[in-house]
């Protein structure tokens, strides 16, 4: 089931995005930093998750 996977690394790049948002209204720029770094690495398995 690649599909799940895709979907998985897909939804926690959404859920990061949304994170990210909320420290930036709240004024917490430096709390963003675990979730940039968690955004590449899910996004670069929703792309690669094909090629294995």
């Amino acid at each position: 089931m690649p599909g799940l996977g895709i979907a998985a690394a897909i939804g926690l790049v959404v859920l990061q995005v949304m994170a990210a948002g909320l420290h930036l209204s709240r004024g917490e720029a430096r709390q963003t930093g675990l979730n940039a770094a968690l955004v590449v690495l899910a996004a670069a398995a929703a792309v690669l998750a094909p090629a294995w």
